[in-house]
């Protein structure tokens, strides 16, 4: 019996092969995007899981951010309820490498870890003692693909590396341990471990791990088994409350522990050490893929069931005389089975083909084997199979149910309901798909081209070293003799990237106040270059008192209640007042997914930052060119040992939408290719609703009926469905893009149009595809329709 169902589903196939061939190519583009998809979002899901036990690592935290001073951290030995823990933060360096023999490599991410970081973090090693590595001082701990690239296949454990950072200077490390390269779900993102015991030959560094209020590291904490989280937070705060000073336990108000599984998604803080993404994104995506296996499974049921129609007389006699419905039941599946069989082959064929470019669109790493495994341990496999079950009992039972009707298709009781319904729900799926692609791509154009307030192009970033303190001023003198070069300027970071976060004191009408914003240090000339407009106040000049005058932006103004910046004071470091000299004008300084902060701009001299800004004249090619070549010579006199590294300073700030635009290319894609899969199944229905209708055009041109009176017969109802779809698809786009533009604090309007263009997209491309197929129906001899008449 499976012998001649197999052998009947291979003939239907051969005796069907252009609707065949559009169901097999619209199916197997479906499977290729859900299995890219699939494997990315369980990937994602799973992101932090890698680890064993790793449901009992938590981070500890204040309420202000992830980060914790040393002190804070020596509490936990007083907690009986933690098992072990460790905290690790990143080099802090703008420049950073390897140095082995001659030659020199980039090294990657780099992170400083205590000694018990293995013991929270169980990575497996290839060879040596990971449990001892990072006990002394000179031990480093490399990923394997990291020590293949230094070392090559040799063994490298004792082997002497020397790390060179602008942060800490030279070290001299010895491989203790290399473990395997990070799975592609590890949240934590490093190429090698550097033990925090090494940092102690750097008496700055040392002396201020001893002040509460440096809080540089990430913590994380195991706990025994059976702990109860809350009562552990209870008694950390209590403790930290007891041992910190006044003023710095009001800037953090307690500390917490949170679940180290759910800190990919729940995490409101920007991360260096942790890798995290947007749950709004996720959950998007996930959405997207379940509309696009949507509309392919609707695209093969509709273009099965119009198939099928030929069929309709063969199955009623073969009923009659005795087939059960079991035997036709059968007959149906094996058919879908057949075709979702040979769809899945091609489909993995294909992923094997295309996953760079899918990695290109993802901002993902995935190789095809990694694919492949996660789509089999996730038993993704299962949703093809549901598929052709599904589609094989839904044909099954919508022919069985007019299998008595022996003359024709249209004396059949609500004939063509299940299959109008199927277009206009594919309609609707591909215009709600059209309507936020439109959206996103406009939302990411705002907020690329969204005014920041201050100028991001044409402006040069470099990262200094410390050798260059002592010549900073012949520095800029070098720098504004290049032809290209109109302004220079110091300051501590790039915009767009991370900032130190000062709690200080403000005294305002009488009243002492503990406040947090956040800090950019620079010199006189950084305001004109970067085109910062004043408010109220005057700028820095190069007399200013280093990190006690203080320029604060609108929003801290506003924020801290203060009416008259001359009567206000800010308590410095050294508890000496410190000036506001200054307002200036609100601008974004960091991503548009959240409003603006309290800032300040604190005055430092050039030699004690770290970042040089060029403003060139222009942005013409030669201009570039020649600013590059003369910066690279002028670093190399002042720095013959380091490489010469630049950022454009748009290029840096375009970074901070990297997720969003990597969202808007993969809804894009997702967008084209349902398209394009419900425009297979319009071919196939059009192909069938003219075979049907060919004796009634050959009779209605036979009568004079014109060419275009013809194709409006034909494509009158498509028009139809269309309107329809649009009426049910326009109120469930704009619920959804709604939502999804409140992850944004400076947004994109929905406006009429978008949801008009996206129906007349849909439309258009719903007329062009059927058009044809009526064009040569409605042009071929009435007499090849009539000849046996």
């Amino acid at each position: 019996m499976i012998i001649y169902h197999l052998k009947s589903a291979i003939r239907y196939i051969r005796s069907n092969k252009i609707t065949s061939a559009l169901n097999i190519i619209g199916l197997s583009i479906t499977f290729v995007i859900f299995i890219f998809l699939g494997s990315y979002l369980a990937n994602e899901s799973g992101m932090g899981k890698n680890l064993p036990d790793s449901k009992d690592i938590y981070r500890l935290q204040g309420q202000n951010g992830t980060s914790v001073s040393y002190k804070t951290i020596e509490l936990l030995d007083a907690i009986p309820e933690v098992s072990t823990y460790t905290w690790l933060m990143d080099s802090w360096s703008m420049k950073q490498y390897f140095v082995s023999g001659t030659k020199t490599y980039a090294p990657g991410k780099v992170l400083y870890a205590s000694k018990d970081f293995f013991k929270v973090f169980p990575y497996q090693a290839i060879v040596g003692n990971i449990q001892q590595a990072l006990n002394s001082p000179n031990g480093i701990v490399l990923t394997q693909s990291m020590a293949e690239k230094i070392f090559g296949k040799q063994n490298p454990i004792g082997k002497s590396i020397t790390f060179k950072s602008t942060a800490f200077g030279d070290f001299q490390y010895q491989v203790a341990s290399v473990i395997k390269d990070l799975p592609q779900n590890d949240m934590l993102k490093f190429s090698c471990i550097l033990p925090q015991s090494s940092l102690d030959k750097v008496d700055w560094y040392k002396r201020g791990r001893q002040q509460w209020g440096n809080c540089n590291y990430e913590t994380f904490v195991v706990l025994k088994k059976g702990t109860s989280i809350e009562a552990t937070d209870q008694k950390l705060t209590a403790a930290f409350k007891k041992a910190a000073p006044g003023w710095f336990s009001k800037d953090v108000k307690h500390l917490s522990l949170k679940s180290f599984s759910t800190l990919y998604y729940n995490n409101p803080f920007p991360e260096d050490v942790l890798a995290q993404n947007s749950l709004t994104n996720i959950r998007s995506i996930a959405i997207l893929a379940l509309i696009l296996l949507l509309v392919g499974t609707v695209n093969f049921i509709n273009l099965s069931t119009a198939q099928k129609e030929k069929k309709r007389k063969n199955i009623a006699i073969s009923s009659i005389n005795g087939a059960s419905g079991t035997a036709i039941n059968l007959q149906f599946i094996f058919e879908s089975f057949l075709l979702v069989f040979i769809s899945f082959i091609i489909a993995v064929a294909l992923v094997a083909l295309t996953y760079p470019l899918f990695n290109q669109l993802s901002g993902q790493s995935f190789s095809f084997l990694s694919i492949l495994s996660i789509f089999i341990s996730q038993k993704l496999w299962l949703i093809p199979i549901a598929i052709a079950a599904l589609a094989g009992m839904i044909i099954a039972t919508y022919f069985r149910a007019g299998q008595f009707h022996l003359i024709s298709q249209n004396n059949v009781p609500g004939k063509a309901h299940l299959r109008n319904v199927l277009l206009i729900t594919q309609f609707a799926f591909s215009i709600i798909l059209i309507t936020g692609t439109l959206i996103i791509h406009r939302q990411n154009h705002y907020i690329l081209n969204h005014s920041t307030g201050f100028h991001k192009k044409g402006i040069l970033c470099i990262p200094l070293i410390g050798e260059m303190e002592a010549h900073t001023a012949a520095l800029r003198n070098e720098l504004l003799q290049i032809n290209g070069v109109s302004q220079v300027a110091f300051a501590s970071t790039i915009l767009g990237q991370e900032y130190n976060t000062w709690g200080m004191s403000i005294s305002n009408n009488g009243e002492n106040e503990r406040v947090q914003y956040n800090v950019i240090q620079v010199d006189s000339a950084f305001f004109k270059l970067m085109g910062l407009k004043l408010v109220e106040g005057t700028g820095f000049k190069s007399n200013s008192d280093k990190e006690k005058d203080h320029i604060f932006n609108q929003t801290a103004i506003k924020e801290f209640g203060i009416s008259n910046i001359e009567k206000a004071r800010v308590s410095s470091y050294s508890d000496a007042p410190g000036n506001i000299i200054g307002v200036v004008k609100d601008f974004n300084y960091a991503s548009l997914h959240s409003p603006i902060q309290p800032m300040a701009f604190v005055y430092r001299k050039p030699e004690n930052l770290s970042y040089v800004y060029l403003k060139l004249a222009n942005m013409t090619p030669g201009t570039i060119t020649n600013v590059q070549s003369k910066a690279k010579a002028i670093w190399k006199q002042f720095a013959p040992g380091w490489p010469y590294e630049y950022y454009f300073l748009n290029q840096t700030m375009a970074k901070l939408y990297t997720k969003d635009r990597d969202f808007g290319k993969i809804s894009l894609a997702l967008t084209i290719l349902s398209v394009f899969i419900a425009c297979f199944g319009l071919l196939g229905i059009t192909l069938f609703l003219v075979e049907s209708h060919m004796k009634e055009i050959g009779i209605r041109k036979v009568n004079g009926a014109k060419i275009s009176e013809v194709m409006t017969m034909l494509n009158k109802d498509f028009i139809k469905w269309v309107a329809i779809a649009f009426v049910i698809a326009t109120p469930i786009a704009w619920f959804a893009m709604n939502k999804w533009l409140e992850n944004f604090a400076y947004k994109t309007s929905l406006s009429w149009w978008i949801f008009a263009l996206a129906g007349l997209l849909a439309l258009g491309i719903a007329l062009l595809t059927v058009s044809w197929q009526s064009w040569k129906a409605a042009t071929r001899n009435p007499i090849e329709a009539l000849r046996y008449e």
